[in-house]
Formats: structure tokens, C-alpha cells, sequence
């Protein structure tokens, strides 16, 4: 199992007084990644697996990163869990809901625009659209209403807690901080720590995990905003992070760099 073929990596955060769970990683390994695919999106499932998503494809991967199965969809940018058995992936200007099990699509519903970053909170999802808005789409009855939290920019990445939602501008390098009621609680910028952020999630003490494209790291911020560490992917053999997702139960986070690699690590 993942667990025993954990290694100890030695930790190089650089960090400014965070206090909080995220204190070492335990490297798994670099899994390879369908080759000439551009990863846009990524889920690690908790009962075993991986799933990316890309170049108009949603792939299902073994834990050693072989192609379990692989499914042409419209565009295929961003994933998420919405439960054991389904998944839900922004795809082109739809929504395309796909049994997990089955690997098969069950449905497509309209997006109100075309989607990029998508998140699971709640029995709803949230995603972002070239609108620059971004979207709440209720499971259950599939009614899609608009969030009052800023303009999030073409291919921003999004994901929720129980009362904020949390994005990333790539193109002016901020993570940014919303309440339900659309007020911003805070913003992050550091250009000397973190660059063209994009793929984001967060933990179950609200620390939000962000992957640097440019700066080429993993940062993690705290609930406030005001307290950072940063991981350099340098030494891991991982170029450019795009996609990352975080397993809360088993405390394990994936990166997906844009076209060569990918790396499991255990979050302590």
C-alpha cells in the first residue's frame, strides 16, 4: 500500500513563523504522466488512484501511474469528487458529470460560460469561467447562481471551505481570500514566493496549498493570509506545477506539473 513505500524526504521549507499541522513531507515518488499531455487538472482518490485531466482528456491512472483508462471529452480542463462515485469536470461551456466506477459519462449540464478551475463543497460545485465570474451549481436540483467574489481571470483555479473561497490570479501572481458575502478577507502577494499561481486547495484548518507554475514550488498560506512556507520542487524532478490536490483524510498531497511529472507527498 502507499503508506509502506513512503520514504522521509528532508524538508526544505522556507518559512516566515507558520504555525500550524504542515511542518515535514514524506516523498513518495515522481510517477510519469501520459506523454505530450498538457495537465490541467488533478484529483488523488481516496481509495486508491489518480485521475488528471487535459488537452480535451480525462485520464484514470493506477497508483504507479499507469493508464487505467482514458476518455475524450470537449476540453477536459479542471476535476473534482463530488462523492465515492462521481465526478464532475469543467468542460468546454458544460459541466460533465462521469461515474468513477464506470468510467463513463452520466450527464452534461450548461456552465453559463466556459469553466476552468472546479471545486467540491457542500453538495455543490464552484468553478470559474472566461465570464470572469465565478459559478455555484447545486448538485441536487442543478441550479447555477453567480457568486459575488471578484473577477477571477481566464484559467483561474477556485476552491471553497464551509464559509470562503479561495482563487488564484496566475497573471498578477495573488491568492485571494472571499467570504460568502463577496468581501475579501485577504489577499496574498510575494512575488519573491510565489509566481503565476495556479492550481489550489485547502485543508481542513483552512492552510491553502498553491502551486507556483513559474516560481516553481508548493506554497502553503494561513488561514489569514499573513504566514507562508514554501517548498521548491527543484530537487524533486518537478517542473512547472499546474494541477495539485490534497487528500484530507490521509494527509496526502498530489502535484501535477504541466508536461513531464508528477509527485505524491505526505503532508505533516
Amino acid at each position: 500500500m502507499l503508506s509502506k513505500r513512503l520514504r522521509k524526504y528532508k524538508c526544505s521549507w522556507l518559512h516566515k513563523n507558520l504555525q500550524s499541522a504542515v511542518s515535514n513531507l514524506l516523498y513518495y515518488e515522481k510517477l510519469p504522466l501520459p506523454d505530450g499531455m498538457s495537465i490541467t487538472g488533478c484529483v488523488l482518490l481516496l481509495r486508491g488512484g489518480i485521475i488528471i485531466t487535459g488537452d480535451f482528456y480525462v485520464v484514470f491512472l493506477d497508483w504507479n501511474g499507469s493508464v487505467n483508462k482514458k476518455l475524450q471529452l470537449r476540453m477536459a480542463y479542471d476535476v473534482t469528487c463530488i462523492d465515492d462515485n462521481r465526478l464532475a469536470i469543467t468542460d468546454d461551456a458544460e459541466i460533465t458529470f462521469i461515474d468513477r466506477n464506470r468510467k463513463e459519462v452520466i450527464k452534461r449540464i450548461r456552465a453559463e460560460g466556459y469553466g476552468f478551475g472546479i471545486s467540491h463543497i457542500n453538495g455543490s460545485i464552484i468553478y470559474t469561467t472566461d465570464k470572469s465570474k465565478v459559478k455555484k451549481m447545486d448538485v441536487r436540483t442543478e441550479r447555477i447562481t453567480t457568486l459575488n467574489v471578484g473577477d477571477p481571470i481566464y484559467q483561474s483555479y477556485v476552491v471553497g471551505s464551509e464559509d470562503k473561497i479561495f482563487y488564484s490570479n496566475w497573471q498578477e501572481h495573488t491568492v485571494i481570500c472571499y467570504n460568502i458575502n463577496g468581501s475579501v478577507l485577504w489577499k496574498f502577494k510575494d512575488e519573491t514566493v510565489l509566481q503565476n499561481p495556479s492550481g489550489i486547495s485547502v485543508d481542513n484548518n483552512c492552510n491553502v496549498f498553491v502551486a507556483g507554475l513559474k516560481s516553481n514550488n508548493v506554497v502553503v498560506l494561513s488561514p489569514n493570509g499573513k504566514l507562508f512556507k514554501q517548498k521548491s520542487l527543484d530537487g524533486d524532478g518537478i517542473s512547472n506545477p499546474r494541477a495539485i490536490s490534497l487528500d484530507k483524510e490521509n494527509a496526502l498531497l498530489l502535484v501535477c506539473s504541466e508536461r513531464s511529472h508528477s509527485a505524491i507527498y505526505k503532508v505533516e
